[in-house]
């Protein structure tokens, strides 16, 4: 059998799951770095490629036998979930082999994503391939499939417009709050709420350099830990007005049945230039600031129709993302297909020169050095040339699902060790 039908994943997602279900699955990276060790000691699993975001749970590993249901059993004894083993399996949604491949590359590059072209999946998978790495959990097919994927997604980069604009309500408020900030010398900028959103927007800001910033938070310690985490200062909403005061752009994400952010608080402020971005529903500012001299609001309407526009540019480009995924998955099948094989061939090629150089050694001392050079040089063409239509018989035999029958008649014909193909079929 082809190793690639070794190749399982077991997930579930955002399309078919609810984020209460999503977050029984979730781990963090220290639990991933445990659990995957659990996997290698108690079912001894070699390969294990897990992926756990807030929107999606992928388990990948190699194994000649379907241990999905072993594997949520271990996840269940190992969080602790109260619902029973089957229910979660249940839950989740099974791949093999050229399928389970697919998947991944799609997930990689966005297009499994909530966003369409979600631009942290794949340093979210390039994190998760590290992990795999560091715990010795990835072998020779893994390494060969994340740097398939991870050139085809360079290749998607370089030659489409799929990652190109601002698709998410972040990025997108990022990017708005970048262009204004160019107005002023050295603004200061004030996050209003420290949830998902806001936490996102300040990651943003802190990745491109953006220093001068103060979350707040009605929790003063959601807003220390953000904070924390991207360099900032923090405070809670007792500072409200103080902190508009002194700042130039405000970017509001609470929650709230009613606008924090109300038209008298400005009022008696000296404002000679303010943007405010909403980015609650409903709204956390009152529309009527944008009476106020100086005052400029914008909403998650305005920034909706940018956004609105990448996606469908984005959608565009998916029957042209589909084919350079089809293209590279080929590749790898071919890859493993002949890799099965590769062992035979070294070992022929092996075998074939220590006779060349042992029939050269008994005639170098009747030859001068121009000629024993020339005669090694006649020979090793002669070992390509004899080489050459086994190594294409046994690559055919690949595709006809031959390749073992074919590998062993040759190992008997040449008299060839079959430990090493042995040796080389664990490696996945």
């Amino acid at each position: 059998m082809n190793k690639l039908e070794n190749f399982r994943c077991i997930y579930i997602s955002y399309k078919h799951a609810s984020l209460d279900e999503r977050s029984m699955f979730y781990l963090n990276e220290s639990e991933t770095r445990l659990f995957i060790h659990h996997v290698n000691d108690v079912l001894g699993i070699k390969e294990v490629l897990l992926i756990a975001t807030c929107n999606r749970f992928e388990l990948y590993y190699m194994h000649d036998e379907n241990v999905d249901a072993s594997l949520v059993s271990l996840l269940k004894a190992f969080k602790g979930i109260s619902h029973s083993a089957e229910e979660l399996l249940a839950k989740c949604i099974p791949l093999y082999g050229v399928q389970a491949c697919e998947h991944l590359f799609r997930v990689s590059l966005g297009l499994e994503s909530q966003i369409l072209g979600d631009l942290q999946i794949i340093t979210q998978v390039k994190k998760a391939y590290q992990i795999s790495c560091e715990e010795n959990s990835a072998a020779i097919f893994l390494h060969r499939l994340l740097h398939a994927i991870f050139y085809t997604n360079k290749q998607v980069v370089q030659t489409t417009s799929f990652k190109e604009g601002t698709a998410s309500t972040s990025y997108a408020c990022f990017s708005l709050t970048n262009q204004l900030s160019k107005t002023f010398i050295t603004p200061q900028i004030a996050v209003v709420g420290a949830g998902d959103i806001g936490k996102d927007v300040c990651l943003h800001l802190s990745q491109n350099g953006f220093d001068n910033v103060i979350v707040l938070n009605r929790t003063v310690e959601k807003a220390e830990a953000v904070a924390k985490q991207c360099g900032f200062r923090y405070a809670g909403l007792d500072r409200l007005n103080q902190e508009i005061q002194h700042s130039q752009i405000v970017i509001s994400t609470v929650e709230h049945n009613t606008a924090i952010i109300q038209k008298d608080m400005l009022q008696e402020m000296d404002i000679a230039l303010k943007f405010f971005i909403d980015l609650s529903v409903p709204n956390s500012i009152d529309s009527a600031i944008k009476q106020i001299p100086g005052v400029e609001l914008f909403d998650i309407d305005d920034l909706q129709q940018d956004i609105d526009k990448v996606q469908e540019k984005r959608k565009g480009a998916i029957p042209v993302i589909e084919n350079i995924i089809s293209a590279a998955i080929a590749d790898f099948c071919k890859w493993t297909e002949e890799i099965t094989v590769n062992p035979v061939i070294n070992q022929l090629k092996s075998s074939l020169n220590e006779i060349r150089m042992a029939e050269i050694a008994k005639f170098s001392p009747k030859i001068s050095a121009k000629e024993k050079h020339l005669v090694e040089e006649i020979t090793e063409n002669m070992i390509q040339k004899i080489i050459k239509f086994p190594v294409m018989e046994l690559k055919s035999a690949c595709k006809r699902g031959e390749e073992d029958t074919l590998s062993e008649m040759i190992q008997n014909l040449f008299k060839l060790e079959k430990s090493m193909e042995t040796v080389a079929s664990k490696t996945f």
